[in-house]
């Protein structure tokens, strides 16, 4: 599985910027020949607690968007975008597109970050999602999601996933936590880990630092967002292996010792 994120300053409220910087990028994204391709939390524009000002239209064209650059790069694509329910409440809500046009699979963002005020703004999910692509399970996780390791545990059977992709809007302010816990939930649930934030100060003043990353099941740094830049973005890529990972797993089963537990929903 080749893991691509890309990882960029998100112009603050603007649909079409962001879409344009991804576009213009796209030729030398699909030359990468990537199996999966992550994108920022609210790639489109930015972590808005302004949903109802917004233009849902915008959010409709941007899914599109992501529909297409999956067919133009033979790649899944995940990211989150605001999105409205028809009882009118907004989502943060995460798309994993496929290229052969199979429906959008939605992960509704579970954890909302009181801190930012996002319950005042945004309805929360209630569901956990793990997607097939590729012989792979893949967890969808976003952003705050990450402290809560519960919610992201890992199982042996039914439920269980090899890879989990965190899409954040994660600030400079925390970011010694962001690169732990991918470490931690790396470690903890022996699996690959893909988390792809945001980089540059958004419209509210925050700063965001990147360190978009790819973790091992060992906590080892797969990849590491630097200072290379292609069409201004900032990446991380690497070729994961899960027979390499099933043999891990098999030599070290941690997972069979995993207490049982249930979750409330």
């Amino acid at each position: 599985m080749k893991v691509l994120g890309l990882e960029w300053d998100l112009a603050w409220e603007d649909p079409e910027a962001n879409a344009a910087i991804v576009a213009s990028a796209l030729p030398w994204i699909a030359a990468q020949q990537p199996d999966l391709v992550v994108l920022p939390e609210m790639w489109s524009t930015g972590f808005s607690m302004s949903p109802s000002t917004l233009n849902v239209e915008a959010q409709i064209q941007a899914q599109h968007a992501m529909v297409q650059w999956s067919k133009d790069t033979n790649a899944a694509w995940f990211g989150s975008l605001i999105a409205r329910d028809g009882d009118g409440a907004f989502k943060n809500r995460g798309h994993f597109v496929l290229p052969d046009g199979t429906p959008t699979t939605f992960y509704d963002k579970r954890h909302l970050f009181t801190f930012g005020q996002e319950p005042q703004h945004y309805a929360r999910g209630h569901e956990r999602v793990v997607v097939s692509w590729r012989g792979w399970r893949i967890l969808l996780q976003i952003c705050y999601d990450l402290r809560f390791p519960v919610f992201s545990r890992n199982q042996t059977g039914e439920g269980g996933w090899d890879l989990a992709l965190y899409v954040a809007n994660w600030p400079a302010a925390r970011g010694q936590a962001w690169s732990t816990l991918l470490s931690a939930r790396a470690i903890e649930n022996c699996g690959w880990v893909c988390g792809v934030n945001r980089c540059g100060r958004d419209g509210l003043g925050v700063l965001h630092d990147g360190r978009s990353a790819i973790r091992g099941p060992r906590g080892e740094d797969i990849s590491i967002a630097t200072s290379e830049v292609h069409d201004n973005i900032r990446f991380v890529i690497a070729d994961l292996d899960l027979d390499d990972l099933n043999a891990y797993r098999q030599k070290f089963p941690a997972l069979q010792d995993a207490d049982d537990f249930t979750l409330h929903l």
